[in-house]
């Protein structure tokens, strides 16, 4: 992360402003970024496709699901569609 938010880190003259940054930036990498890794999708849209099963691009050859190891509830799921619920 440091790397890619170093320039606007510098011209930052208050912990406000730094705070700022890196949310700004969390929020890209958790919601926009894709990442090859998972499925060549953003975090949270790779999350909808491990539990809904839909995969959201529209792509030629689809990746095979994830296997789940665990219960959604035990990474959270409840928690997540309790604050998005609101």
């Amino acid at each position: 992360m440091k790397d890619h938010i170093k320039a606007k880190l510098a011209e930052c003259v208050s912990f406000v402003e730094v705070q700022s940054v890196i949310d700004d930036y969390m929020a890209y990498y958790n919601n926009q970024r894709y990442q090859w890794h998972l499925a060549k999708l953003a975090p949270n849209e790779f999350y909808k496709f491990v539990i809904t099963g839909e995969y959201p691009l529209d792509v030629p050859k689809i990746p095979a699901h994830p296997v789940i190891a665990r219960k959604p509830e035990e990474l959270g799921c409840q928690s997540y569609q309790k604050n998005t619920d609101s």
